[in-house]
C-alpha cells in the first residue's frame, strides 16, 4: 500500500543485535558447521484436520488475529532511551483491549549496524519483554530487500548499485534486479542471524510467525506490478529466503502477503518456502471481503486478510465474516499518527509526541479508504474491547473449526435482521432489532452448538427433538474445556442470547 513509501523513507530499523553473541554475519550458522547444533525448537505449525488446515502456536490452536502497532512510525528513527521506552504504550493499549497478538515491523538497515555486524538489543529484547509482561504473541514483519518494491537495506549495499544492481525500468522505487543473487544472500544471513536470536533469547515462544516481505507485489510505487520483474522475485528472493527460514531450528510460520489477492498466491506456494499467503483488501463491507477470502483459497493456502482498517463501523462484523470463512484477520492499525495522510487506527490519530489515546464512540465519519474518500461511521473502540473478550473465551475453537461448521449471522452490519442459516443440516432462525450480529459454531467434543453474541441481542429458535433445553453461559479454558459460569433452561422457539455471552447448546439434535 502507499504507506510503505513513507515507511521505507523514515521507518525505525529493528531489532537487536547477533554482536551479543560475538558473530560476524558471514559466521551465521548454516548447514553443515562444524559446531553443535541446537536441537530444533517448533513454536508455531500448520496442522491438518481432515481437509481443515489451521495453524498451531505452543501445541495449541492459535487463533490469527492480531493489531499492527506500527511503533516504527512512534519512533521515526529516534532510537533514544526515552523513545524506545514509549513503545511500551502500545503493547499497553493492545492488551488493555483484550489482543493477544501484535504485529511489529522492522528494517533490515537499522538492524545490521555494520556489515556483518547485527545489533538486535535495541528493540526485540525490550519488545519481548513488553510482549511477556503484558501477555502478548508477536508476529514478526521484516523490512528487507523489497517493499513494495522498494529496495531497504544496509547503506553499504543501497550505495553499491555495481554489487548489488537495480532494475533498469525502476522509475522511482529502483528496485534490485534479482536476477542478481547477491543481495538476497546478504539478506539470507541476516535473516539466519535473526532467527538465533530469536531462538536464545525467545525463551516463552512468543513470537509465532515471520513475514520476510510484505507486499512484493505493490503496485503503487511505480505503477508497474511486482517492478516488472514477477518471476525473478518470487524465483529468486521469496523462495529461497523462506525455504532458508522454514530450515531453521526455530520453527515459525513462515509467510507473506499480497496487495492484490490475485497477485499470485499459486505461483508462490509451488515455488516453496511459505506455510501460508495473506491479502491487505481494506474493504469494508463483509460481501466484499469474504469474496476476496475466497480468491485466496487456492491450493492448501490457508487464507488471512493480513490488513484491513481499524476504524471500520463494520470492524466486528467484519473479523467475524473471517472467522467464518476460516481466515485470520489482523487489524491496521491500533493507532495512526497525524502526519500520515490517513486514520486508520482504532484509537483515533494524535501527533506523535502525544502521550494521548482517545477512544473512538463511533459518533465521527472516518475516511475508509487510503485516498481520504468513501467516509463512513467510525468504530466504538470500547465494543472492540468487549468483541476481544468475547472471542478469546473460545479461540482455540474458532482457529480449528472447519469452514463448514460455522454460520456468521448479520454479518453485513444491519440494525434489524432476520436470516436462516443451516449448520450441520439443521436450519437455524437468527433476528435482531439491535444490530445484534452472531457466529455459532460446532462443537464436534459433544455435538452442541456454540453461539458468541456481539453488539446486540439476537434470538434464535430450530427444530428440536426436544422443547426445552440448556442454556449453558460460559467460556473455554486454557486446555479447550468448557467452563460453566451460569446456565438457564430455554424453550427451542425461542432462545435469546444477551450481547457479548458466549452459550453452549444442548442437546443439538
Amino acid at each position: 500500500m502507499r504507506k510503505y513509501l513513507i515507511i521505507c523513507l523514515s521507518f525505525i530499523g529493528f531489532l537487536s543485535t547477533f554482536s551479543l553473541l560475538g558473530c560476524k554475519q558471514d559466521n551465521a550458522p548454516v548447514a553443515g558447521d562444524s559446531d553443535p547444533k541446537p536441537s530444533t525448537t517448533i513454536v508455531s505449525k500448520v496442522e491438518t484436520i481432515g481437509t481443515h488446515r489451521y495453524i498451531e502456536a505452543n501445541g495449541k490452536p492459535y487463533l490469527s488475529y492480531g493489531v499492527h502497532l506500527r511503533t516504527d512510525d512512534l519512533l521515526d528513527w529516534d532510537y533514544s532511551a526515552q523513545s524506545i521506552a514509549r513503545i511500551e504504550e502500545y503493547f499497553q493499549k493492545a492488551a488493555d483491549l483484550g489482543f493477544k497478538t501484535v504485529i511489529i515491523s522492522f528494517a533490515w538497515d537499522k538492524m545490521e549496524t555494520s556489515p556483518g555486524i547485527y545489533d538486535f538489543n535495541i528493540l526485540l529484547r525490550p519488545m519481548l519483554n513488553y510482549a511477556y509482561r503484558y501477555d502478548l504473541n508477536i508476529e514478526l514483519n521484516w523490512f528487507g530487500s523489497t517493499l513494495n518494491g522498494w529496495p531497504g537495506g544496509p547503506s553499504y549495499i543501497t550505495n553499491d548499485r555495481i554489487t548489488y544492481p537495480r532494475i533498469k525500468n525502476g522509475i522511482i522505487a529502483d528496485s534490485y534486479d534479482f536476477t542478481n543473487s547477491n543481495v538476497v544472500n546478504k539478506e539470507i544471513l541476516a535473516l539466519k542471524a535473526l532467527m538465533n536470536f530469536i531462538d536464545i533469547t525467545d525463551v516463552k515462544k512468543r513470537i509465532i510467525s515471520i513475514c520476510p516481505s510484505a507486499e512484493p507485489d505493490n503496485w503503487s510505487i511505480n505503477g508497474m506490478a511486482w517492478q516488472g520483474q514477477k518471476d525473478a522475485v518470487i524465483n529468486n528472493m521469496l523462495s529461497p529466503v523462506g525455504k532458508e527460514l522454514q530450515a531453521c531450528n526455530r520453527k515459525l510460520i513462515v509467510k507473506t502477503y499480497f496487495s492484490d489477492v490475485n497477485s499470485g498466491i499459486a505461483q508462490v506456494l509451488n515455488a516453496g518456502g511459505y506455510d501460508l499467503i495473506g491479502f491487505d483488501p481494506y474493504k469494508f463491507t463483509s460481501n466484499d471481503l469474504k469474496s476476496q477470502i475466497s480468491n485466496s483459497l487456492i491450493g492448501n493456502n490457508i487464507p488471512q486478510v493480513t490488513e484491513n482498517g481499524g476504524q471500520y463501523d463494520s470492524y466486528i462484523n467484519l473479523v467475524l465474516s473471517a472467522f467464518d470463512e476460516g481466515a485470520g484477520y489482523y487489524v491496521y492499525e491500533l493507532k495512526t499518527l497525524n502526519y500520515r495522510n490517513y486514520d486508520f487506527g482504532i484509537y483515533r490519530t494524535t501527533s506523535k509526541e502525544s502521550n494521548e489515546w482517545i477512544e473512538r464512540d463511533g459518533s465521527q465519519n472516518v475516511a475508509y479508504l487510503w485516498d481520504g474518500k468513501s467516509p463512513g461511521k467510525e468504530c466504538n473502540t470500547s465494543e472492540i474491547r468487549l468483541f476481544n473478550k468475547l472471542i478469546y473465551k473460545a479461540n482455540q475453537k474458532i482457529a480449528a473449526c472447519p469452514k463448514e461448521q460455522s454460520v456468521g449471522f448479520n454479518l453485513g452490519n444491519s440494525g434489524t435482521a432476520n436470516e436462516t442459516l443451516t449448520l450441520n443440516g439443521k436450519n437455524i432462525q437468527y433476528s435482531t432489532i439491535s444490530k445484534g450480529c452472531a457466529l455459532t459454531l460446532i462443537d464436534p467434543a459433544d455435538n452442541s452448538i456454540v453461539v458468541l453474541a456481539a453488539r446486540g441481542d439476537i434470538n434464535l429458535s430450530f427444530t428440536s427433538t426436544v422443547k426445552t433445553i440448556t442454556l449453558s453461559v460460559g467460556a473455554y479454558d486454557g486446555t479447550n474445556k468448557w467452563v460453566e459460569e451460569s446456565s438457564r433452561s430455554v424453550s427451542t422457539d425461542n432462545v435469546t442470547i444477551k450481547a457479548w455471552e458466549l452459550v453452549k447448546i444442548l442437546p443439538f439434535n
